[in-house]
C-alpha cells in the first residue's frame, strides 16, 4: 500500500526527475511509520519482494523518474538497478 500511494503521488508531481526522486525518498520515509514497516523491514522486504512488490517498485521507479507528463508510457525502472527495483548501490 506504501509503494501505491508513493507511485500515486509522484505521478501526480510535476518536475525533473531528480527532485522527483528526492521527492520519493521524502514520501517514503513519511510513509513507513503509517504503515507500521520499519526501515530494516523495509529493506528485507525490498531485498526478496513478492511479484505484486516487485511491480510496485518498478511503478514507482516509473512515477519517480518520468519527465513532467510522462505518464504510463514511461520506464518503469532506473537504468541504474539491481534487478530488485532498487537503486544500485556504489561501489
Amino acid at each position: 500500500m506504501v509503494l501505491a500511494t508513493l507511485a500515486d503521488v509522484l505521478a501526480d508531481t510535476g518536475g525533473p526527475p531528480l527532485e522527483r526522486l528526492a521527492d520519493a525518498v521524502d514520501l517514503l520515509e513519511r510513509l513507513l511509520p503509517d504503515a507500521r514497516l520499519s526501515p530494516a523491514r523495509y529493506r528485507a522486504v525490498v531485498a526478496a519482494p513478492t511479484p505484486g512488490v516487485a511491480s510496485a517498485l518498478a511503478a514507482v521507479w516509473g512515477a519517480a523518474r518520468a519527465e513532467a507528463g510522462g505518464g504510463p508510457g514511461a520506464s518503469a525502472r532506473d537504468p541504474r538497478a539491481d534487478g530488485r527495483g532498487a537503486p544500485a548501490r556504489r561501489r
